[in-house]
């Protein structure tokens, strides 16, 4: 008989499908009606259950910020990175693609506001930090900002940080041993910090 030593260790991940992050980040977006046609004719009955877990899973993740600086939290830095992918879903090209200085500022005035739409669909408007940090123009905008700045870049040793998270959770699906990364993995190489988000 088959041995069952590590019973215990035994997990289930069950991850939320791409079409319920983006309807519930982003419903207005181009990539939800999309989406949508690949989804059985009943659509997603459990759409609600999904939406409950997940702002409770958010809400659980603005009450740990970085400690020296709250604004280096992953969380603000995904919610931004989210808002650049929405800029994309409506302009098909990334904010900061002029490199004109007015052009710069209302990128990054849009992507604010897809920021502030982005963590009011998530049920976040209530949060102290996410107000503090996110809703407060000038924090807000400021992450703006940076985000648009960055033009899509891709900087070598975060990419090498990153692959390397890749291919350690690539070796856990492999092998069958150790609990893989539920979800969302956030990397902020400023702050050297990193969080797991379930969306």
């Amino acid at each position: 008989p088959p041995s069952a030593k590590n019973a215990r260790y035994l997990r289930i991940l069950e991850t939320r499908p791409l079409y319920s992050e983006y309807k519930l980040q982003d419903p207005t977006s181009p990539v939800v009606s999309e989406l949508s046609k690949n989804l059985p004719s009943s659509g997603m009955p459990n759409f609600k259950e999904i939406q409950l877990d997940a702002r409770d899973d958010l809400m659980g993740a603005t009450m740990d910020p970085y400690e020296t600086d709250p604004v280096q939290t992953p969380m603000l830095w995904w919610i931004a990175l989210r808002a650049c992918d929405a800029f994309y879903d409506r302009h098909q090209q990334y904010p900061g693609k002029h490199d004109q200085e007015l052009a710069l500022e209302a990128d990054a005035i849009e992507v604010y506001k897809c920021m502030v739409q982005i963590a009011t669909s998530l049920g976040l408007a209530e949060c102290e930090f996410i107000k503090e940090h996110l809703f407060d123009q000038a924090k807000g905008k400021d992450l703006a900002r940076e985000v648009v700045r960055y033009d899509e870049a891709e900087i070598h040793n975060i990419a090498a940080v990153v692959g390397g998270v890749a291919s350690q959770e690539a070796v856990k699906l492999i092998t069958g041993q150790y609990v893989p990364l539920d979800d969302t993995y956030i990397y902020n190489g400023i702050a050297s910090t990193a969080g797991v988000y379930r969306f």
